[in-house]
């Protein structure tokens, strides 16, 4: 269903002093003008010697361009780059095909998860170029950044890290993981199934854990530690008041407002794909 292919370059592009933090979306430019450019012209155009932009991918209709490796810096957003991998997206608007642009938006919302994946403690809440610079891009795409993110967590468990492109339909659902892990700002990691958490030392267990689809979210040592302190009305702590680790990530009756700010229930829903519980 989706092409992924590279086109490397050596233009615009530097070291990265840590790993990424977050995916910025970006479009190619004026609709009108680029209603019939492939993503190749694209991906030649931003890897050109000399030019002064960049990207990481191009995305087109079921198809991805990589131009640049992810944990390297690609020139796409000036206050961005240093943490933010770069996607160039098709533009759209009333004149495009709606299937065009379904497409477009499928292949995002898969490479999104692809990413989430391969590059560990990326946010799953999405920046776009216009948060960074006084621009108009992604244009329409800013108003269906919160689809794309729902969209990319439903792919998330599809999504086979070393056979990316052999996407397994989305109607099948698997039962939520019975795990999670988070990772803090300082790139340390903790895995917790709703009772007990412990911190994992060894990047070969993450990614067995990773490739085994337990899903890994970025948190504060704070947020996470909530979960263990006693209720502010001193009952037990959180793990002692929940059944299982969807328990653990719905917003219980009689949860705290203190308890909700806290927590990182909003990652952990929208990664697992569970609607926040009504009182």
């Amino acid at each position: 269903m989706f092409t992924l292919r590279t086109q490397l370059g050596n233009a615009n592009k530097g070291p990265r002093p840590a790993w990424a933090r977050y995916i910025v979306i970006h479009h190619w430019g004026d609709p009108a003008a680029h209603r019939n450019v492939k993503p190749a012209a694209i991906a030649s155009f931003l890897n050109r010697p000399g030019g002064n932009s960049s990207a990481h991918a191009v995305v087109g209709p079921w198809e991805v361009i990589q131009i640049c490796p992810w944990q390297r810096i690609a020139w796409h957003a000036p206050g961005g780059n240093a943490y933010g991998i770069g996607l160039e997206l098709k533009p759209f608007d009333s004149q495009t095909p709606k299937e065009e642009v379904d497409a477009i938006f499928e292949t995002t919302a898969w490479l999104i998860a692809y990413l989430w994946h391969v590059c560990p403690g990326l946010d799953r809440k999405l920046r776009w170029h216009k948060q960074f610079y006084n621009t108009a891009c992604p244009a329409e795409w800013i108003a269906r950044i919160s689809d794309l993110e729902k969209r990319a967590a439903e792919y998330y468990p599809k999504i086979d890290p070393n056979n990316p492109t052999a996407t397994k339909p989305l109607t099948e659902r698997k039962e939520p993981p019975k795990m999670i892990c988070f990772q803090y700002p300082d790139g340390r990691c903790v895995k917790t199934d709703g009772i007990f958490y412990n911190y994992i030392g060894d990047p070969a267990h993450l990614q067995a854990l990773m490739n085994a689809g337990v899903p890994l979210i970025s948190a504060t040592p704070d947020q996470v530690e909530a979960w263990y302190l006693p209720a502010p009305n001193g009952l037990e702590t959180v793990p002692g008041r929940v059944k299982d680790l969807k328990d653990m990530a719905t917003d219980f009756p009689g949860m705290s407002d203190s308890l909700k700010r806290t927590s990182v229930l909003a990652k952990i829903q929208a990664t697992m794909g569970i609607p926040a519980r009504q009182a």
